[in-house]
């Protein structure tokens, strides 16, 4: 059967790249806001790994409100 090329249909464009999967443990940091891909850091919360910078500015946010810090670092899984 023959196909017709209609003007107004377009291919679609090449999908980006894969970014790494956020918030697992040693790749990237689950914040959104972050690029970081050394998430060692365990939030008891919700589960998810974090880089020491944004690690340590929820504990020191945690610390300030007389609250136990949220994440703790796992160098291993």
């Amino acid at each position: 059967m023959w196909q017709v090329q209609l003007p107004w249909r377009q291919p679609a464009p090449p999908r980006p790249p894969r970014a790494p999967a956020k918030g697992e443990y040693n790749s990237a940091c689950q914040r959104y806001a972050c690029e970081n891909v050394d998430a060692h850091w365990y939030n008891q919360t919700n589960g998810k790994y974090y880089c020491s910078d944004c690690a340590r500015t929820f504990n020191d946010v945690m610390r300030q409100h007389g609250r136990r810090p949220l994440c703790e670092l796992h160098l291993s899984r």
